[in-house]
């Protein structure tokens, strides 16, 4: 009996150690796959922009730096047009220029679920899954800080993260400040890249 249950011991621990590595090398390909950092464990509970403005926040605000992302790291000129309309529902506009110096442009909408925090909002573009839009931190002339974060069958979450600027350029101090926010809320700052702002028409719709 010792012996037989020594090697179901042993059999369960290879069970779940083959387990382990088939999630491991799943979670590296949904990082590869769908562009997001991909982490073990829920997402966090971080703090967002309080008594959000929505109105304030529209406008047009340029993509300056964020997380890598497979389908965007050719695309430069990268600009999003937010506008409020009834009923507290946002348009989104994304726009950008394509590596072979196409323009392509995707609409979408944005809104919040709980009118008692507005900054954290849900945000569905084409025909693709809603995802969280959470503000962390605006002040809604310069900067814009935003975090999205997405739970993986409660093992994991992939997490985005944008920072925003009303200019085609942002101060690196500012940009700094940005990433050290989000350091102090446990989010690692490493996986962001810059977005190539040189050259841009930024006329309307490209």
């Amino acid at each position: 009996r010792r012996v037989h249950g020594a090697v179901l011991a042993r059999n369960t621990l290879i069970q779940l150690t083959t387990m382990y590595v088939v999630l491991s090398i799943t979670l590296v390909f949904l990082s590869v796959c769908n562009g997001q950092e991909v982490h073990f464990g829920k997402c966090k509970n971080i703090t967002t922009q309080p008594d959000f403005d929505v109105e304030r926040y529209g406008g047009d605000w340029y993509d300056i730096e964020k997380f890598f992302f497979a389908g965007q790291m050719n695309s430069r000129c990268v600009v999003a047009t937010y506008t409020l309309r009834d009923h507290d529902k946002i348009d989104v506009l994304n726009q950008d220029i394509k590596s072979d110096n196409q323009p392509e442009n995707i609409t979408g909408t944005a809104f919040y679920k709980d009118p008692a925090i507005k900054s954290k909002l849900t945000v569905q573009l084409g025909g693709s899954p809603q995802a969280n839009y959470w503000i962390i931190t605006t002040d809604y002339d310069t900067y814009s800080l935003v975090w999205s974060c997405t739970e993986l069958v409660g093992l994991a979450h992939a997490e985005f993260a944008w920072i925003l600027s009303r200019k085609p350029t942002l101060a690196d101090d500012v940009k700094q400040m940005l990433k050290q926010r989000l350091e102090k809320d446990g989010i690692p700052t490493g996986g962001f890249y810059p977005t190539n702002q040189s050259n841009c028409p930024y006329n309307g719709v490209y």
